[in-house]
Formats: structure tokens, sequence, C-alpha cells
């Protein structure tokens, strides 16, 4: 009962209560005598459920039994379907189940074509192992043309201090050098 068309159909709905094991004829019983569907009356078994839960506060969640266990909440396909696979023990567990529950997804596409439908609005591991490759590249470089940069400078201040305090060479005559002689330091004795 699926496609929108047979949804509503009365045969697809006798089916689907027969596979269920729903004595139909009961089932409409039930529904003659807490309210009629079809016409514009009161759900006595529902305005009773009502007003116990007003009286009582508490509120129930919609909820079915998988497994002789309930689940409640947004019953969704992917919650209904990750809680009947996880009734299954891991060596009996149907091959659809282990592939579509890792599907973040779509987890029904993904049973309808028995494959995960591709993410759009993610990046492939390829793709983000070359961004990030090159992205290293260029901080690789970047970062060794500063070094360089760095070096350079180091090495033309440090020689700058050596021209100034202790020249190299043959000029034995430093008129900025700020200790002329060794006498210099004697003289205070």
């Amino acid at each position: 009962c699926l496609p929108e068309k047979t949804f509503t159909s009365q045969d697809c709905i006798n089916n689907a209560l027969s596979v269920a094991g729903v004595d139909s004829t009961k089932l409409s019983e039930c529904e003659e005598k807490t309210g009629n569907l079809y016409e514009d009356t009161p759900n006595y078994l529902f305005d009773a459920q009502f007003r116990d839960r007003q009286r009582s506060g508490i509120v129930r969640l919609p909820g079915i039994y998988v497994n002789h266990d309930e689940v409640r909440g947004t019953l969704d396909f992917a919650t209904v379907f990750k809680a009947v696979c996880s009734g299954f023990t891991s060596e009996f567990e149907p091959a659809i189940c282990n592939k579509c529950a890792k599907c973040n997804i779509d987890e029904y596409q993904c049973v309808l074509n028995n494959h995960c439908p591709t993410d759009k609005s993610s990046v492939s591991v390829s793709t983000f192992l070359s961004w990030l490759g090159g992205m290293a590249l260029v901080s690789t470089i970047v970062g060794l043309g500063m070094w360089c940069k760095f070096h350079r400078q180091v090495k033309y201040h440090v020689r700058g201090i050596m021209d100034e305090y202790a020249p190299v060479g043959g000029d034995k005559t430093n008129t900025n050098s700020l200790v002329e002689s060794a006498d210099d330091f004697n003289d205070e004795e």
C-alpha cells in the first residue's frame, strides 16, 4: 500500500489486515462502537483516552512493537529500520541492515536501491587528501621561504654587528671600536 493511489484502496487495506492477522470484521465493529470513521461523530475511545491524558498530565508518544520491545518517538523509516535490524544477532543480520544502517543520508532510498545514495554535499576522500597535501606543500614552501629570508636577515645583522665591533680583514684601525686598547682597562688601577 505504499503508492499513494493504493494507500486508501479497500483491497489493499484488507490484504494488509489479512497478512497481519487482523480480523477486518472485528476491526470494523470496534470502529463503529467507538465512533464512525466515515461520519462526523465523536470517537468515544479517543475522547476517553484524551480526558485521561489531560487529567493525569502524562503524554504518551506514538509507538510500535518490534521484537516485543516498544519503540517510541519519531516513527520515521530510519528509526523503525534500525529497530528491526537491532533485533538480529551479528551472525544472522541481513546484509541490507549492515549496508544501510551506515548510510547517513537516506536509509529508505538505500533499502529501495540496495546501496547508499551519494551525498552531494560531502567531499570525496581523494579530493580531501589532495587538498590536504596541496595545503601542506604550500605551507612548506611558504615556511621555507620565510626561514630563508629570516636566515639572511640574521646573517646580515650579525655581520653588521661584527663589522662594527671587531673588523675582519687587514684594517687594524677601527674608529668605531669601543675599546681602543688593552691599556684602557689598566688605567683605573
